[in-house]
């Protein structure tokens, strides 16, 4: 049984490698705030799979919970920066005479 765990815990660290180059070279903020989360997501069944292979399933949820949280909390502190810089450059490009546009 510890194979297959192993096994399925290598997988999914095999596939990690996608979300991964995505996370890097990613187009846009939301495509690299996307493939973190995925990675996040995958690193919390490979926490708990690990609790399996070692006999302390209630030790590793509780890290595997915390780690879920702290990646979440990022993606909303990522995802307020992105916003917040957006608000900045529409600001700038925002017609200076009370919002109408003289044609």
């Amino acid at each position: 049984m510890d194979k297959v765990i192993l096994f399925i815990t290598l997988a999914l660290s095999a596939l990690m490698v996608v979300p991964l180059y995505c996370a890097w070279r990613g187009p846009t903020m939301f495509d690299r705030v996307l493939a973190v989360n995925v990675i996040g997501a995958k690193s919390i069944i490979i926490i708990i799979l690990m609790g399996i292979i070692f006999d302390r399933v209630s030790m590793f949820i509780d890290i595997a919970l915390a780690y879920g949280l702290l990646n979440f909390i990022a993606s909303l502190a990522v995802s307020r920066y992105a916003v917040g810089k957006n608000k900045a450059s529409q600001s700038v490009l925002a017609p200076k005479n009370g919002g109408t546009h003289d044609s």
